[in-house]
């Protein structure tokens, strides 16, 4: 018997079958990138090729953002992706809330401030619906002048073409006479001779990813995040910067490193109750809370209580990640519309009645982030209106909390997730919502809490 040399396992063997259907894939996941950033534009909407990084993590030089016009009487996207004019060049970036006077405060999602520039609502001239990631690299490379990594790409595309196109001129013969190998198969190899098959496929196959290709160049260049038009569509909604969630938060109303405690029952009046689950870990101790006063599970360092302390610290990371939308003074009072908002003294206090207004939009998302403390006064409310919900609103707590001083009723109103660093307090507190403590206890006394997920 003869072995096999090395060309024939080439032509005839594995090695041959993957270079084809390596190339094959290549190609098709070329073009149905490309076929998700182009065909939808018969619908009307359009594309942009991303720029630089000042979205990034959640979006990348050379993916190409897919936008819709926003329509005139639609209320305005808070916190999702809109593109915009800034003196005639068009900005991608992150509509994180609306000033009093109805101009626009907008973001990158990489950057630690918001943008310096605000724009009105005619400024806008889409809302991001679809990112397809990488298939504008070429335009952008183009467009910066990088032709080396240009070269390399086409290279390697009209490698996988001719790999591709040649197969396709290479059928086995099954005429009579055909050597035939043993088993039945063709003698012949997958590489083919030149055919006039090959040679149209080849051509019919550059031809497409050319004319797939031709829109995704570059139609001028912007100073901010994304530019160059194409005509693009399609359904699904652009990736968003790092979602804020309560997962296994869901049903607590108290999680706390060290203890949670209750005086309501050592002398100060009626008790205090937890209309949830409450946690603590790695600490093991719940006291001052009778029968019933607390309806949900009691977790002490176990897998539920881990989790859900894992869940409020992922969702702090994530609020530390979002821009800040003004940095405010400390007295918290008035009407507030969506947004992150720091102290400019480092510590919030709500003395009286504070609004949180959605304006509409029930997802508007309203973060405090007080680097030290946050007080609240006897009967200071937080009031929440036009959409404005519970689990919405987050307090990231640099050091402590205290929240109310009467141990005779509940007349706080508090909502929203208090993730606290060290211990919070609670007298006379009705919260929607819950506290967290990362490394202290927190203490209530004559206090509701209801978990508002």
């Amino acid at each position: 018997m003869t072995a096999p040399s090395g060309r024939s396992l080439w032509r005839d063997g594995w090695a041959g079958l993957l270079v084809v259907s390596s190339a094959r894939s290549y190609l098709m996941f070329l073009a149905t990138l490309t076929a998700m950033a182009i065909l939808p534009g018969l619908l009307g909407w359009s594309g942009s090729v991303v720029q630089s990084g000042s979205m990034e993590p959640n979006m990348s030089a050379g993916d190409v953002v897919l936008t819709s016009k926003l329509a005139d009487t639609a209320p305005l996207p808070l916190g999702r992706v809109i593109t915009f004019l800034v003196d005639d060049t068009q900005v991608v970036h992150r509509l994180v809330t609306v000033g009093d006077d109805n101009t626009i405060v907008t973001a990158g999602d990489a950057n630690p401030e918001v943008d310096p520039w605000s724009p009105a609502r005619e400024d806008i001239t889409g809302q991001a619906r679809i990112l397809v990631p990488a298939i504008g690299l070429p335009s952008l490379w183009i467009g910066t002048g990088n032709l080396f990594a240009f070269a390399i790409w086409a290279s390697a595309t009209a490698i996988a073409l001719l790999v591709v196109g040649s197969s396709l001129g290479g059928s086995r013969s099954n005429a009579p006479g055909a050597r035939r190998a043993p088993g039945g198969r063709s003698g012949r190899p997958w590489w083919p001779r030149r055919s006039r098959v090959g040679r149209i496929a080849l051509g019919t196959t550059v031809a497409v990813v050319a004319a797939m290709a031709l829109p995704m160049l570059p139609h001028g260049s912007a100073d901010a995040a994304f530019s160059g038009q194409t005509r693009a569509s399609a359904s699904w909604s652009v990736r968003s910067q790092a979602p804020v969630t309560v997962g296994s938060m869901a049903g607590y109303g108290i999680i706390a490193a060290s203890a949670i405690t209750d005086d309501s029952n050592n002398g100060f009046g009626n008790g205090s109750f937890v209309r949830g689950s409450v946690a603590t870990t790695p600490g093991t101790t719940v006291i001052g809370y009778k029968a019933r006063e607390i309806d949900g599970r009691i977790d002490l360092a176990n897998a539920a209580a881990r989790n859900a302390m894992a869940a409020a610290t992922a969702a702090r990371s994530a609020l530390h990640t979002r821009a800040i939308t003004a940095t405010i003074a400390p007295t918290l009072s008035g009407t507030l519309s969506a947004g992150v908002y720091a102290s400019s003294t480092g510590a919030f206090s709500v003395p009286g009645r504070l609004v949180l207004d959605a304006r509409g939009d029930p997802g508007a998302q309203f973060v405090f982030r007080p680097a030290s403390t946050l007080t609240m006064a006897a009967r200071a409310q937080i009031v929440l209106v036009n959409g404005a919900r519970a689990e919405n609103v987050w307090w990231v707590v640099g050091t402590t909390a205290t929240l109310g001083s009467t141990t005779s009723s509940t007349d706080t109103i508090a909502a929203g997730s208090y993730l606290v660093s060290g211990d919070a307090r609670l007298r006379g507190v009705s919260l929607s919502g819950r506290v967290v403590s990362f490394n202290g206890s927190v203490h209530t006394s004559v206090s509701v809490l209801t978990p508002a997920d």
